[in-house]
């Protein structure tokens, strides 16, 4: 009979009873009620009223305790089947304190820094503040394509009303498109329309105008962007180049034309591509999983859902961040078990091994040091990353097998908070053919554990100290930096009231460097929800539209935390909001990027280039002899001269309309007529002054004909591009535009005007304002 020897009977429970006589029973885990009453009800022995318990005393024969412990297990063994090749250890049944694990060259570089390179940055844009960091991390290449793309369906369509004014859609009104969104989640909380209609500008961005004067895009060009917007597809038949190339390209080897994610395929690959070569991670890499949320009535391809997630439903992405640099640089699609089951590795190892490997296979050989979370977290992805030359650190929850789990929890039960119980064994790799160390650890954490961590660890009463397994291939076991939390207490002065106080607790090196960098994916996550998501701005029915903007969150994301790691003013921001003086870096990033999206530099190149062909057309004329102008009567219509200002050899009368803003024929200035004259904002500038010898041409309707031009005192070259389309049109002998030079006549300011100085009218009638019909040249 086994007998159980306690100091008070009162401590022998019936299911401490249960463990003493039938192990085998209670090492059967996850029983439903019903079938574990059915097999008490088959293994218990029945007695009678008055009868003693028919349980056998042990025998001498039997081993003891010791004799048990000291026999040797089999070992852990765990088999690539692809190549054959067997991973065979045993892991110690004595604590080891580990002093160093990686030994000599092995060892990572823990300081490792991480880089980005801006020289793959468009030349155009590296001289912004902000704006650079974006497109470091955006495929510039199939942003253009789509652009040409988009502009041909739309046009396809709606002809040159496609954009207003006839525009052509391009890598310019691409990033004022986005600067729209990033407008919008700037100021969240109005109807779309409404960012359009309103007159006040709640950000005090730019001055007081609607989004339309922000961005040059009406309400109707933005709606017409999105009906036709979509991101370039891999086409059958095509060579494969590049995803991210700005030109057709065809299916990737793993790929088939037959593919669900076709409409975000290419884009996604293309993230990937231009990530993996503008930033190169730091030593310390965290992998974990990110949500793109849909709960559109379509489901959309892989679509699952993950209840532990704050975005619980939608598209799931594996996501491999810097844990340095909080930067996100490379994902892997979940499409689903059937496809998922296709992939490489999966055969050999599993499919959380296998994506691991996957998602690290990249980084062969680098030494840096992989921190994952519970999903990933397992001895036989250690052993196999350590076989290619990569550390890591990772949380086993689940993953147990080959893990000394039973053997941890006991020798830990009797320790306090804050104290481990390290395990370690050996493993020989095919690198090298060396015997290399890996540990397991556990430690004790704060808190008190809930009835399912307890059932889990198998403790009696209510056990203080959350264990935190871990297995190891780097680090120690040795006193690393206190861990500090906030412990939650009911005040017993004040009912209902709790009072927090700020505790620290010891913790191991290795739980130390896990516990720092775990949660760098996590915190990605919650920089791109943040109070405002693109979802809430970007309500769409389409799953692709809502990938692609997520994805554009994760390119935001990215290019602030890289504002922050590897600008001058970033990082003094940054330290600022962490001292507590600066109140929020973010949105001044956000602020600022949205300004340079609206003032891109495709729009400045963009009017400088027609400047220069328009300086080229002038300058292939060739000089011309200027001829005498008479002056007008003073107090007649056109008599208030400006002057006359030289551009080359050719020269130009202006005439100011102030003596018909007297009679309130007209007050407001107009737009420059030359199309390519643009303020900052999109828009041509506007001025007061016309060409003079054009107010005396007509068009075929009898109507005059006016010209605003800027004045060359501007230094614009809205003078000389008219000059050149008027010649090619008329000829010089017969445009007034190239009569002699005339003597200037003006002095400093407006005093040498004749007629004396322009006078400023007030706002007339709208009654009597005169429509100028503007000219499109």
């Amino acid at each position: 009979m086994i007998t159980r020897h306690t100091e008070s009977k009162d401590k022998y429970t019936f299911k401490t009873y249960l463990k003493d006589a039938y192990p085998v029973w209670v090492s059967q885990a996850n029983r439903t009620r019903t079938r574990r009453a059915a097999q008490m009800a088959e293994l218990l022995p029945t007695h009678e009223a008055g009868e003693d318990n028919d349980i056998d005393e042990p025998s001498d024969d039997e081993p003891s305790d010791e004799e048990l412990e000291e026999e040797p297990e089999a070992p852990h063994v765990f088999k690539d089947n692809a190549s054959g090749k067997e991973y065979s250890f045993r892991w110690s049944k004595t604590h080891a304190e580990i002093r160093q694990c990686a030994r000599g060259k092995e060892r990572p570089n823990e300081s490792g820094e991480p880089f980005i390179d801006l020289l793959s940055v468009p030349e155009v844009a590296r001289d912004s503040a902000q704006l650079k960091y974006f497109l470091l991390f955006a495929p510039v290449g199939l942003l253009t394509l789509a652009a040409e793309q988009i502009d041909e369906r739309g046009r396809g369509k709606y002809g040159n009303q496609f954009i207003s004014k006839g525009r052509q859609f391009d890598m310019d009104l691409m990033l004022k498109f986005f600067g729209c969104f990033h407008y919008m989640l700037l100021a969240p909380g109005l109807q779309r329309a409404s960012y359009w209609d309103s007159d006040e500008d709640p950000l005090g961005l730019f001055a007081p105008y609607d989004l339309s004067s922000k961005s040059t895009l009406s309400l109707t060009d933005f709606n017409h962007i999105l009906e036709f917007f979509a991101m370039p597809q891999y086409e059958a038949g095509a060579e494969f180049t590049f995803a991210s190339s700005p030109g057709t390209c065809g299916y990737p080897s793993n790929v088939t034309t037959g593919d669900a994610f076709q409409p975000v395929r290419r884009w996604l690959d293309a993230l990937n591509e231009v990530w993996g070569k503008a930033f190169q991670p730091g030593t310390r890499l965290c992998i974990d999983e990110s949500m793109i949320k849909w709960l559109g009535r379509s489901r959309c391809p892989g679509w699952m859902k993950v209840g532990r997630k704050p975005d619980s439903i939608g598209h799931e992405l594996k996501t491999l961040a810097c844990a340095q640099s909080i930067i996100l640089f490379r994902f892997e699609m979940q499409e689903g078990k059937a496809l998922d089951r296709e992939k490489e590795y999966v055969e050999q190892f599993g499919a959380a091994t296998a994506l691991t490997l996957r998602m690290l296979a990249p980084y062969k050989g680098e030494g840096k040091i992989l921190i994952a979370d519970s999903w990933f977290g397992c001895v036989k992805a250690c052993i196999l990353l350590l076989d290619w030359g990569i550390y890591s650190i990772m949380n086993v929850k689940t993953a147990h097998a080959n893990f000394p789990k039973k053997l941890l929890f006991e020798k830990l039960e009797e320790k306090g908070v804050g104290q481990h119980v390290a395990l370690q064994t050996e493993v020989t790799l095919d690198a090298d053919g060396k015997e290399h160390l890996i540990f397991a650890t556990a430690q004790k954490g704060p808190g008190m554990m809930n009835a399912k961590q307890r059932a889990r660890v198998g403790w009696e009463g209510d056990a203080k100290g959350v264990p935190l397994l871990l297995v190891n291939s780097c680090s120690t076991t040795l006193d690393g930096n206190l861990r500090k939390y906030r412990s939650h207490a009911p005040d017993p002065e004040c009912q209902g009231k709790l009072v927090i106080t700020h505790k620290t607790v010891t913790q191991t090196q290795n739980t130390a460097m896990y516990r720092k960098d775990f949660n760098a994916v996590d915190r990605l996550n919650r920089q791109k929800t943040g109070t405002t998501a693109m979802y809430d701005v970007w309500r769409t029915i389409k799953w692709e539209l809502r990938d692609f903007g997520e994805t554009i969150m994760m390119i935001l994301v990215n290019a602030e935390n890289a504002w922050k790691y590897f600008d001058d003013r970033g990082k003094r921001l940054w330290a600022e909001q962490k001292s507590g003086t600066k109140t929020d870096a973010h949105r001044e990033f956000l602020r600022n990027l949205t300004a340079e999206l609206f003032h891109n530099p495709y729009a400045k190149a963009k009017a400088a280039a027609a400047a220069a062909a328009a300086a080229a057309v002038a300058a292939a004329d060739g000089p011309r002899s200027p001829s005498s102008l008479s002056p007008q009567t003073p107090g007649s219509k056109r008599s208030s001269v400006k002057g006359c200002s030289s551009v080359g050899s050719s020269s130009v009368a202006y005439t100011s309309p102030a003596e018909m803003c007297e009679q309130g024929k007209m007050v407001t200035p107009m737009r420059c007529s030359d199309p390519t004259c643009f303020a900052p904002n999109g828009k041509r500038f506007k001025t007061r002054m016309v060409c003079k010898s054009c107010y005396r041409l007509k068009d075929a309707n009898g109507k005059e004909r006016v010209a605003w031009l800027c004045s060359p005192d501007t230094g614009r070259p809205c003078w000389a591009n008219h000059r050149a389309r008027a010649f090619n049109a008329v000829g010089t002998s017969q445009h007034p535009c190239f009569s002699p030079k005339r003597k200037r006549t003006h002095g400093k300011g407006d005093e040498g005007l004749e007629g004396g100085p322009r006078k400023k009218a007030g706002r007339p009638p709208s009654k009597n304002r005169l429509a100028v019909p503007r000219l499109s040249f």
